[in-house]
């Protein structure tokens, strides 16, 4: 079975930083180190304007679950490197996350993957 589903963060710089199901919070910390930042609590990374993050259940199929979801701070436009990161790999994601990217990008931003 082919496993679908995209989880972890996008930066801005276009570097994905995967993580496993429930180890956001771990990636996070990580991530605080890695780009200095000054917040160390992760649901706020989760939203923040430096990242798009990704989350799926390993049990999702191709069409997605509730759980699986992609939260993007819409106050800011995506870098240039997270919307070629996004057109070359938004084939992995659920069919759920994808359509939330793709809503997004449209009703914001005016554009399209």
């Amino acid at each position: 079975m082919e496993k679908y589903g995209l989880s972890g963060y996008l930066a801005q710089d276009g570097v994905w930083y995967p993580c496993g199901y429930q180890e956001h919070c771990d990636k996070a910390v990580e991530l605080v180190k890695i780009y200095q930042l000054n917040d160390h609590d992760y649901n706020n990374i989760a939203m923040s304007v430096e990242f798009i993050k990704f989350g799926t259940a390993p049990w999702a199929d191709k069409e997605g679950s509730s759980i699986c979801h992609v939260f993007i701070d819409c106050s800011r436009n995506p870098t240039e490197a997270q919307i070629e990161w996004l057109r070359k790999n938004i084939v992995r994601a659920t069919d759920k996350q994808r359509r939330e990217v793709e809503l997004t990008f449209s009703a914001f931003y005016q554009l399209s993957l």
